[in-house]
This record gives C-alpha cells, structure tokens and sequence, in this order.
C-alpha cells in the first residue's frame, strides 16, 4: 500500500523579525517521517522537512531542563517561550530556514541581565521605604 505525506503539524507561532513583525510556524518533526512517532524535543520552520532544518530545544543555552511540566501543551507553551526569548535577544536566529544559536552570546545578555538585576537592587534596597 503507497503511503501519503501528510504535512508535519504546527507546534506553535513565533515571531522570527520584531522589526517587520515576520511570524512563522514551528512545526513538530517526527522519528522516521512516520506522524504516528511525534519527537518531543524537536522541531522544525521548513514545511518541506528537510532533515537539515531541524533543532532540537535543548540546545538553546537558555534552556535550563524540565521537571514535571504536565500536558504536552504546558511543554508546547514553554519551548515557545524558550525559542522566543533566544530569538528576541538575538542569541539564536534562522539563517533561512536552517536554525542557528551563539552560548557566548547567551553569556553575554546573561551577564547584561545580572547587571540591571544588581543596579535595580541599588536603586531599590530591600526594606527601603
């Protein structure tokens, strides 16, 4: 019996350019190209599939693990805002459709965050009134 493609299923939206408000579909990617086998860590923006588009989540230097996040959606929602957060503070990007991503560059919009954490607290002491 011939097998039909079937398109993969979109995981979520994501805006890829704030400057031109680009919004793009994250599609899910399946072991084996068979849609019965979902893989959980791993997604794609090329509707054609092709095997080097694909990331995997965990590579994102902002991904820090999961406990028990509950229902796939709750998984969904937060590999969103994973991949946005990369992409709004330009520490992963798309390069066409292939996924790119720096750690130092992570590094870097880490140590700026620590040090507008460390100039809020000045600003603000604990207990100041």
């Amino acid at each position: 019996m011939p097998l039909a493609y079937v398109k993969p299923e979109e995981a979520f939206m994501i805006c890829t350019d704030r400057e031109s408000g680009e919004v793009r579909p994250v599609y899910h990617v399946y072991k084996d190209e068979n849609i019965e086998l979902r893989l959980t860590w791993w997604y794609t923006i090329d509707l054609d599939e092709y095997l080097g588009h694909e990331f995997d989540i965990r590579n994102l230097p902002n991904f820090a693990g999961t406990s028990n996040l509950g229902s796939t959606q709750a998984r969904l929602k937060m590999h969103a805002r994973l991949l946005q957060e990369a992409l709004d503070n330009k520490f992963a990007w798309f390069d066409g459709l292939q996924f790119e991503w720096d750690a130092e560059r992570y590094e870097l919009y880490q140590q700026t965050n620590d040090k507008m954490d460390q100039l809020s607290e000045s600003m603000n002491p604990v207990g100041a009134k």
